[in-house]
């Protein structure tokens, strides 16, 4: 395996599995997923999402930092803000940082939550 991205019928059934609320196949997938790929950004935003639904904010929140930070190196160049949306490249990084202030909230980081959304 010499890609950067996992392969892309097992990045599906760790999707399935996520959607079907199947939560525990869902993470050993996605963490298995991360740790042979560490520049997946999409895998890090699921294991924050699964960290949320466990109760453990803390968790999510570093998770989807790592998404962010991931998935900011996708980004095709020049890319303008009012086209983060309309890339593919661009939407691991905003889930990511569209997750994070939740994780933040949850973990009492009220402050820090609200520094995210004004950026």
């Amino acid at each position: 395996m010499q890609q950067d991205q996992p392969p892309y019928d097992i990045e599906e059934l760790a999707i399935e599995h996520h959607q079907s609320g199947n939560w525990d196949e869902a993470k050993k997938l996605f963490s298995l997923l991360v740790r042979l790929f560490p520049s997946y950004a999409g895998g890090y935003n699921y294991l924050g999402l699964l960290a949320l639904n466990e109760d453990q904010p803390k968790e999510a929140a570093e998770f989807l930092r790592q998404a962010i930070k991931e998935g900011r190196k996708l980004f095709p160049r020049r890319t303008s803000k009012k086209d983060y949306w309309m890339e593919l490249d661009t939407r691991p990084f905003m889930r990511g940082y569209m997750n994070l202030p939740i994780a933040l909230n949850r973990a009492g980081k009220w402050k820090e939550a609200l520094e995210v959304c004004d950026q």
